[in-house]
């Protein structure tokens, strides 16, 4: 959810600037554009583009650092343990989620650097644009169900929906998610009373 204001907010910052470089009266030639106004647009959509590749390897970094500290807390205490693997399964399913508003915002990026700075006047750069259009309104769409999908839980339960199973599959879906949730509570209950124990 984070992710999908974030590219909000960037389309909409990125849109301000370019409405208002386009009423504004282009008399001053620009360093990278053909004025000063469209060079202030580039600006802004390179430091947008620079925070989202940050986010992308400060995400991928606290990754690698989860693993390693997964590998190396097999003989430690069984908190540590649970609260890395939590950690360690959020970020798979936020991984997917973020690459792909990365790859929308790279795009988003590339389209408004090439109108701004190309003086294309054919329909490559409208048939740009519709492409943009069509993407968004695909990943505004895919988003949340890759979120489902990601999710053990959340998939079963739409599967359960979309789909009519016959009573023998779902009583085995049943067993395996009451079997699961065994497990869960009891890592859960042993978590819990490790917690406890360590506050006497």
């Amino acid at each position: 959810m984070k992710q999908a204001c974030k590219i909000v907010f960037n389309i909409n910052l990125t849109f301000f600037y370019y409405s208002k470089s386009r009423a504004e009266k282009k008399t001053r030639p620009g360093f990278l554009t053909g004025s000063q106004e469209n060079d202030q647009v580039v600006i802004a959509t390179t430091v947008v583009m620079v925070l989202n590749i940050l986010a992308v390897m400060g995400f991928y970094f606290i990754g690698k650092y989860n693993e390693r500290k997964w590998r190396s807390a097999l003989e430690k205490k069984l908190t540590h343990r649970y609260q890395i693997k939590e950690n360690i399964r959020t970020a798979r399913q936020l991984l997917v989620v973020l690459l792909a508003t990365f790859v929308a915002g790279g795009y988003f990026y590339s389209v408004i650097l090439y109108i701004l700075i190309s003086s294309d006047r054919s329909l490559i750069p409208i048939i740009m644009v519709q492409v943009m259009n069509l993407l968004f309104a695909i990943a505004a769409n895919l988003l949340p169900c890759l979120l489902l999908r990601t999710h053990p839980n959340m998939w079963h339960v739409v599967k359960r929906h979309m789909r009519k199973c016959s009573r023998v599959k779902r009583t085995v879906h049943e067993r395996r998610r009451i079997a699961h949730r065994n497990v869960a509570v009891n890592e859960a209950n042993v978590y819990f009373q490790q917690l406890h124990a360590s506050w006497k």
